[in-house]
């Protein structure tokens, strides 16, 4: 009798080998699934990147070394151009903060009442 409990034994962990081997088996399906939509992403970034220009992938770095070079005068100016930028971009947000401020004060002025 002692034979039938070993064979009972190894029929147990095979078919908790089975059932791990199943789930094993489910999570390198979800695993090639994430890889491939990585893949996909990449390759659509890749292609983006090469219908860009040769000659314009060619000038960032030159037009970088240009402005901010190790000459101080050229670093000087590559300052000037992105502080110029930065104004372009934010003097109508500044504009709109000040003329309500300024139209808030003249409001208190003219509400306040002077004896």
């Amino acid at each position: 009798m002692g034979g039938i409990f070993g064979v009972e034994d190894l029929q147990a962990r095979k078919r908790a080998l089975v059932e791990e081997s199943e789930v094993y088996r489910e999570a390198l399906k979800i695993e090639f699934r994430n890889l491939s939509l990585y893949a996909g992403r990449i390759g659509r970034t890749a292609h983006t990147v090469k219908s860009f220009n040769p000659l314009l992938m060619m000038a960032a770095p030159l037009a970088r070394s240009f402005l901010f070079g190790r000459s101080k005068t050229l670093r000087f100016l590559g300052r000037v151009y992105v502080g110029f930028k930065l104004y372009r971009q934010f003097a109508p947000l500044l504009r709109g903060v000040v003329s309500q401020l300024a139209s808030r004060a003249s409001e208190r002025e003219t509400t306040s009442v002077r004896y």
